[in-house]
């Protein structure tokens, strides 16, 4: 059975055993910020934007979503997956989880929107909202990580494996870090690489996933979570496929890279 599941200008704390900060806006950003493309964004190397000509047409056939089978998203480098937010509404909260097992422990980007990414850099995982950044901790290659990432207006929170890693205060609320597009495994900037690996169970909400200082991942989700869109690719979607979201109402598409395989983090 499946398990279901920036930086303070003012104060900051950080909690852990030693290994766990928090750091200020960077003064030399070693990645460039993901472009603002009102139609979406670039998201691998080879994949044009969201709604270009040059993406095949995704099938209009839905999966139905089987709970009884566990698959999840195999991403090598070069793929990924696009969910077009253009119509998505401003949030100054949200939460984003998610199942991730890098396939290496290179600098490299998780998943971006519009002024919000998920990354690894020197081995550490680190969450980038516009130019201020909240550092995690170490993690290693080829082995699963739940990863939450939990903002309401000017405080924001990370916990790696349910537990509180970084609790932060930005330095003024914003409600567009997600919107556009949200893209598992966007085209690698300046010294980073693709992203390789896999990603199960990913929940973007427009609420707060918890307040607390731990929690059991892949909670059971409900209408009252505003569930922007989860993925728990138990469709088995085929490549060109429409992936079906589990809950929420924005689908998902693969771009040539991706997989969604049996496999369960």
């Amino acid at each position: 059975m499946k398990r279901g599941i920036v930086v303070a200008l003012v104060s900051l704390m950080a909690i852990g055993c030693g290994d766990e900060f928090v750091g200020g806006p960077s003064p030399t950003p070693p990645v460039v910020s993901p472009p603002d493309i009102p139609s979406g964004i670039t998201t691998n190397r080879h994949l044009p934007t969201v709604g270009d000509p040059g993406i095949p047409n995704v099938s209009r056939r839905d999966r139905e979503v089987d709970p009884t089978r566990d698959f999840l998203l195999d991403i090598s480098a070069g793929g990924g997956m696009v969910v077009d937010l253009a119509q998505l509404p401003g949030m100054s909260t949200y939460s984003v989880e998610m199942w991730v097992n890098f396939a290496r422990d290179v600098d490299q980007t998780i998943v971006a929107s519009r002024d919000f990414k998920l990354e690894l850099r020197s081995q550490r995982l680190r969450v980038e909202i516009g130019k201020y950044e909240i550092r995690g901790r170490a993690v290693r290659p080829n082995a699963w990580y739940h990863v939450a990432v939990v903002v309401e207006g000017q405080r924001a929170r990370l916990y790696i494996n349910g537990s509180l890693v970084t609790r932060a205060s930005l330095p003024a609320v914003t409600d567009d870090a997600i919107g556009a597009a949200f893209v598992v495994a966007p085209a690698p900037r300046g010294r980073e690489y693709a992203f390789a690996g896999r990603i199960d169970n990913l929940r973007v909400i427009s609420t707060a996933l918890t307040q607390q200082n731990s929690f059991v991942a892949n909670g059971t989700l409900s209408k009252a979570d505003g569930v922007v869109f989860a993925f728990s690719f138990d469709g088995g979607e085929a490549p060109g496929e429409r992936v079906t979201p589990s809950s929420g109402s924005y689908s998902g598409r693969l771009v040539p890279g991706a997989l969604v395989v049996p496999g369960a983090p």
